[in-house]
């Protein structure tokens, strides 16, 4: 069998899984923690160029030296930036158990906004936006 045909078989099987007209028994995502080399510019982005307010600023409970902060990123979910000063220089290892990006539903006349205040600052966005249908 060739790599695309055992590649495809893994997504049948997985398909055989997927549910249709059921809800879930979570009422959705808390919150999503990440750990940013640069707490102070990580608020600001997600504050001035998103839009987004801090809403808590805290101790790392399990570090006490690393600061907790709090961005709404709306829907209910809030996106949980931490600054682990014992990790300073190092970078995230792509692989399982990482996290690949977090994509927000933003209208095409508000992403174009967010697009040029990320280029004003010098910054770009990770990937090129893609419109996708909202999932309701």
């Amino acid at each position: 069998m060739s790599t695309t045909d055992k590649i495809e078989a893994r997504r049948a099987r997985l398909k055989e899984l997927v549910v249709t007209g059921s809800t879930t028994s979570t009422a959705g995502v808390n919150h999503i923690a990440v750990i940013s080399a640069d707490l102070e510019a990580s608020v600001r982005f997600y504050r001035e160029v998103l839009g987004m307010p801090l809403v808590s600023v805290a101790a790392n409970r399990e570090l006490p030296e690393s600061t907790h902060v709090d961005v709404d990123i709306g829907g209910g979910t809030r996106l949980s930036i931490f600054d682990s000063p014992h990790l300073q220089g190092r970078k995230a290892v792509e692989g399982a158990g990482g996290l690949m990006h977090i994509a927000l539903s933003l209208s095409r006349e508000r992403l174009e906004e967010v697009e040029r205040a990320s280029s004003d600052r010098g910054r770009g966005l990770c990937a090129p936006a893609r419109p996708r249908p909202r999932v309701p």
